[in-house]
């Protein structure tokens, strides 16, 4: 009987101790977990904090840029309206840069930047593709105007939100060379319209 007791209490203890170890190491794995955090936000934060909305944003920006090269090769290539061509390699010129200056930002930043277009940006690719002559040019044309706007006012509000300097100065420094692609497609697509008429 005495012996009974002797090897229920030692049983008791096992259990015991080994619950205690599993507390431990869960308690240890949430606090390097949490380390792993800390450490990613300082090297991210690196000249200011680069939050979720910013991080989308960017990540928004490199997809819409690689968009913006790949079409202004395609309109290089389709379109018969000289302007539509040269606007189409002032595309590739322009938003090539921003993409490469985009790219050592995110390295010094270690922000991941996508290597290929999200899933609506390839869908514009794809479709414009198919596409050829006037109703390219004009396609192509409409797509520009309404991206541009929609860029122009996704940069105009993250200007006085972003936390980090390299980013906003490259946010302040993309700003005019959209605007100045928004008023020359607007110019091109006038006279497109007038044509037309």
């Amino acid at each position: 009987m005495k012996m009974n007791m002797i090897i229920a209490g030692i049983f008791c203890l096992s259990i015991a101790a080994a619950c205690d170890t599993d507390r431990r190491t869960a308690q240890n794995e949430g606090y390097q977990d949490t380390t792993a955090t800390d450490q990613e936000t300082v090297a991210i934060g690196e000249g200011g904090r680069i939050d979720s909305d910013t991080r989308e944003f960017v990540n928004e920006a490199a997809s819409g840029g690689m968009m913006e090269v790949e079409l202004g090769k395609l309109a290089q290539e389709k379109a018969t309206n000289q302007q539509v061509k040269d606007f189409g390699g002032m595309m590739v010129k322009d938003h090539g840069q921003a993409n490469d200056r985009l790219k050592s930002i995110a390295q010094n930043k270690n922000i991941q930047l996508p290597t290929a277009m999200n899933e609506e940006h390839q869908e514009h690719v794809n479709r414009l593709r198919n596409l050829s002559g006037q109703e390219f040019d004009r396609e192509y044309v409409n797509l520009m105007v309404e991206d541009h706007e929609e860029d122009i006012s996704k940069f105009e509000s993250m200007q006085g939100d972003v936390q980090d300097q390299e980013l906003k100065q490259w946010i302040d420094s993309t700003l005019p060379t959209l605007r100045t692609h928004k008023e020359r497609i607007d110019q091109i697509k006038n006279t497109i319209d007038n044509k037309r008429s």
